[in-house]
């Protein structure tokens, strides 16, 4: 741990809310975060980190599912929260929340994901996670010209997960919990993120069983792909694929601001920014066959939620105008190209 925390009971249970996993990342974008200051003294864990800069989930639905008030919104966000039965050695195990929202929204903080029932009823350390999301997250700049100064951009948000796994390792037995006996589950986006870090080499070892509840990595960007959307969404920021370094000093809210508009005009659908198989921190797609076998101990739990796509019609105002000429873009995101044809044909047989 990087210093001394203080937290608060709830009900019996220990809470300690926005313990600092890794430092501001304004100051390192698109880049591997890096370990938090060490602090002196005591610090004060009662409230939620900040969450990354996104769209705000829009409707009464959502809104009810999220603390009031929400945690701001900056890009010094990487933050996790701990729930555990006691302060002990009691070496319990260990489970680790991925938040879903796919890879542009969404947080650890939100109050379906409040952990003191689950520690209670399971006797288990529950962790929350906040981490970086969509285009600061997940821009792939690599190829660009001067893209060489960013080579993890692709999967910085995926490389931020890895970091708090490792803070768990390392921090987790302080906690009343077994580092070796640390589960990983998520659901929706939260499932797409617990199979993707299984097939990241940087996470081997710190998972020792998994629960994917819906969600699974389908599919992961090439960096041809990811290349052509990062060169639209310069386009949208107003910066060009020859200046990546005007990107360090760019407002954070302009990169939430940009997502807005590229997810209303369709230019590219907001959670299309996804997780690259960039041949570093994720050599290949989770489920291909050139995966690395880095998760083959791991057990995993695996399911769906039922009528979980309902969530994302919502927004859309005559769901029954929908034409099968549009369904590749609903598509695009969890179905490679070459087979989204093919799987609406099986629809429509």
């Amino acid at each position: 741990m990087y210093g001394a925390v203080r937290g608060k009971l709830d009900d019996g249970v220990s809470v300690f809310l926005g313990i600092p996993y890794g430092a501001d990342t304004s100051s390192h974008r698109f880049q591997r975060a890096t370990t938090p200051t060490p602090w002196t003294g005591v610090r004060e864990t009662l409230t939620y980190p900040d969450t990354s800069p996104q769209v705000e989930l829009a409707g009464d639905l959502f809104a009810s599912w999220d603390p009031v008030p929400r945690p701001p919104q900056s890009e010094n966000m990487l933050g996790l929260n701990v729930w555990t039965p006691a302060i002990d050695a009691g070496r319990r195990p260990v489970m680790v929340w991925l938040h879903g929202g796919g890879f542009t929204a969404g947080y650890g903080s939100s109050r379906v994901f409040e952990g003191t029932r689950l520690a209670q009823k399971g006797d288990v350390v529950v962790v929350t996670v906040n981490h970086r999301l969509n285009l600061l997250g997940y821009l792939y700049l690599p190829d660009l010209p001067g893209g060489e100064a960013f080579p993890d951009s692709g999967n910085a948000g995926m490389l931020d997960l890895v970091l708090a796994l490792e803070w768990v390792r390392d921090n987790i037995a302080a906690f009343g919990g077994d580092p070796e006996n640390v589960t990983i589950f998520g659901e929706s986006g939260g499932g797409w993120k617990v199979s993707t870090l299984l097939a990241m080499p940087e996470a081997e070892g710190l998972i020792d069983r998994a629960i994917v509840q819906s969600g699974s990595a389908r599919y992961a960007r090439t960096p041809d792909e990811a290349t052509s959307d990062a060169r639209i969404a310069l386009t949208a920021l107003g910066v060009s694929p020859d200046d990546l370094e005007s990107l360090k000093t760019l407002p954070a809210e302009k990169f939430a601001e940009t997502m807005k508009v590229l997810e209303a005009d369709g230019t590219l659908p907001a959670n299309f920014f996804m997780p690259v198989a960039d041949g570093r921190a994720l050599p290949a797609d989770p489920f291909g066959e050139a995966a690395p076998a880095t998760a083959r101990s791991v057990p995993m739990l695996i399911g769906s939620t039922a009528d979980e796509f309902s969530l994302f019609f919502l927004g859309i105002p005559d769901t029954d105008a929908i034409t099968f000429d549009a369904l590749p873009g609903f598509l695009r995101t969890v179905v490679p190209e070459a087979d989204q044809l093919r799987v609406i044909a099986g629809y429509r047989a």
